[in-house]
Parts: C-alpha cells; structure tokens; sequence
C-alpha cells in the first residue's frame, strides 16, 4: 500500500546493540546504578555545544549528586533494552519515564521527576498556513481523517490519549504503516521531506533539531485539541527490592530538591517560561506527587 494511503505511520526503533554489563537481578554490587540516557534530544544531549545539558542530564546529575552512597555511571542504550533490562531486573535506572501500563508489571516509578508541557504535533509550516489556516490548535482525529500521514515512533508512549486515537482501527480502517526509525528527529526530518504530514513531540524537541540541525522545510509545533493535559515524568527502575530501595532514596532527594529555582530550571529553561507551566509545576510539586 503506498504511503499516501496509510493514515498512521509506525516507526519502530531499529538497532539491537547489546546491553552493558549491568548486574543481573540478584548478583553485582547493590550500590551500583546506572543511569541511561536515549538518544532523545533535548532530554538527553550526547554530542555538540550542548552535551549534557539536556533535560534528562541534568536530572540525572541531580539525583548523582544526592545519592553519595551509590556508585553511579551513565550508559546510552535503545528503548527497548531498556524494557529487557527491566524485566531482568538489571541495576539501572531512567528519569524521564511516563507511567505507561505495559510497564507497571516490571517498574518502579518514583514521585514526579518533572512536570512536562503537553505534546504537540510538528508539521510543515506552509501546510498549516495555507491548509489549516495557521489554528491555534488541531485535532488529532480530524487530521487522520482527511487523509494525512502521522509518523510515531513505536515504542514512545505518547500518553493515553494520543495512543488511543492512533490506535483505533476502527477510524483508521486503512492500515498502519511502519517504518525502523529512532525517536523524533528523524520523523520530523521525514515531515521536511514531504513524506509523511506530521509527527508527534513537544515543541522542545523541534526548537532543539532547528537550532542544531534546522530541516529542509520549516516545520511548527501546534498544540493537540484532544490532548491539552500536562504529562508528568517519573525516575522508572526495575520491579525488585534493589528497585524499591533505590526508589525510596531517590523520592527522598527529590523531595528535597524539585521545588528549588535550580531544579525548576531545569524545565524552564528548554520548555520556556510560561505562567501556566510555572502554574502546573508548583501545582504538582506541592501535591507530593
């Protein structure tokens, strides 16, 4: 079926390189952690002027620094090894896990690590000019409907609401394409090429890839009609006591530090300052969450 066709673009993530030597459930030393990083900018920036400094990283700088008595390394590794690690119960952790249900039998979530703007959808900017007269906003189901192509990455979690319209058959009886693809980036880039209509992300990630590498077309990020929520992030680790003690010491730090200016920033500073998001974190934040 060709693309023009499909209605839902899947984009599996391809690469199955082989995980670190973490310890396995039961063995290695019970002080070691390690913290992964994805390849998800800008959660996790692993090149350039910018390295390190991304949003995840510097959550995962916070929590090293209040957790002396762990030894602690940092290792990139592909979503879905990180599913396999967690059901092996390997010694690591992640920080910017949504709480998805096909996890909650092999995780852990921590209280609320960050407070997240909701997601959008990325599409060309001449497009929603002319096509859809510059809206403040678009729903997701009426831009399926009229036929246009919708990349996700397949094993990203996009939250309940997004996930449930991308994945009813029922209104989108034409199929589902699926594509090996990594995590935003390279669908956004798909979007500039005029091959696909829109991705799905939040704005950081767009104003992250133009400020690094800026795609062939100018693309936007406009808010989701169905999808205005904001989405709250949680350190995942793996379903067993070493998880559950490291969990507890990480919700002890994090009560500690996340309502303080710097770990604020750490949001503020790649989503933009906002009444409403400053609104939201405090909101959150204050409910021990």
């Amino acid at each position: 079926m060709p693309i023009a066709r499909r209605k839902l673009m899947l984009a599996g993530l391809g690469g199955a390189s082989a995980l670190p030597s973490w310890g396995q459930a039961g063995t290695g030393d019970e002080r070691d952690v390690t913290w992964v990083v994805e390849n998800f900018e800008p959660y996790f920036i692993q090149s350039g002027p910018l390295k390190g400094k991304g949003i995840g990283d510097r959550v995962n700088q916070t929590l090293i620094d209040g957790l002396p008595d762990y030894r602690h390394q940092t290792a990139h590794v592909p979503i879905l090894r990180i599913t396999e690690g967690f059901k092996s119960g390997r010694h690591l952790a992640i920080t910017t896990y949504l709480k998805n249900p096909a996890d909650f039998e092999l995780v852990h979530y921590s209280i609320t690590s960050l407070v997240v703007p909701p997601l959008e959808l990325t599409l060309r900017r001449a497009d929603w000019q002319v096509i859809w007269r510059s809206a403040p906003q678009i729903s997701l189901r009426r831009f399926l409907q009229s036929g246009k192509v919708i990349g996700v990455a397949g094993r990203r979690f996009y939250g309940e609401a997004i996930s449930n319209i991308v994945a009813d058959k029922q209104h989108d009886p034409k199929g589902v394409f699926t594509q090996q693809s990594t995590h935003y980036r390279n669908l956004a880039e798909i979007v500039a090429r005029k091959r696909i209509d829109a991705t799905i992300g939040y704005g950081a990630e767009l104003r992250f890839l133009e400020l690094s590498n800026p795609p062939a077309e100018p693309l936007v990020s406009v808010p989701i009609v169905e999808n205005a929520d904001y989405l709250y992030a949680h350190v995942a680790v793996p379903k067993t006591p070493w998880g559950e003690e490291l969990r507890d010491q990480v919700d002890k730090v994090l009560r500690k530090q996340r309502n303080t200016p710097a770990y604020r920033a750490i949001m503020l500073d790649w989503f933009g300052h906002s009444a409403a998001l400053e609104h939201a974190i405090t909101a959150r934040f204050s409910s021990g969450l």
